[in-house]
């Protein structure tokens, strides 16, 4: 009996496994449709003065897409988001949250705003400050990114 019983457990995790990786496969971005219009979208994304891209990442799957723009700047985190705060919305995003970061439950000062763009509001913008107690080789990132 027990043997029935672990088969059905077996084929349970197999089908579980098998329905994720298709959605992830075959989600609407399997085409690569998404992902173009992040790349068409990012030349709406102006760079803060005085920042400088130290790294781009890029990532495209069947669910989620985005692009990963890291950069060093000595801009009070306030100026860059009053930058962002006026310049996006005139690039067709609309303000959604602020929200406090953490890493690993530790208060670093960091801090993100995300936006999401007009008539199309899967389509999102995050900026986020590292804070100023971070170490990490960046102190702004911006994420151009859908789904998620």
């Amino acid at each position: 009996m027990r043997s029935g019983r672990y088969n059905i457990q077996i084929s349970s995790v197999l089908a579980l496994t098998t329905g994720l990786m298709m959605l992830v496969a075959c989600g609407a971005n399997s085409d690569g449709s998404k992902f173009r219009e992040i790349e068409r979208l990012s030349d709406s994304i102006p760079e803060f003065p005085s920042t400088t891209l130290i790294s781009e990442d890029k990532a495209s799957r069947g669910i989620t897409a985005g692009i990963y723009r890291y950069y060093r700047s000595q801009a009070k985190y306030e100026d860059v988001k009053q930058y962002y705060m006026n310049e996006l919305p005139k690039a067709g995003w609309a303000f959604s949250h602020e929200t406090a970061l953490k890493d690993w439950w530790q208060d670093l000062g960091g801090r993100e705003l995300e936006f999401h763009r007009r008539g199309a509001p899967e389509y999102y913008v995050a900026i986020q400050y590292a804070g100023e107690k971070a170490s990490y080789k960046w102190d702004y990132a911006i994420t151009i990114g859908w789904g998620d």
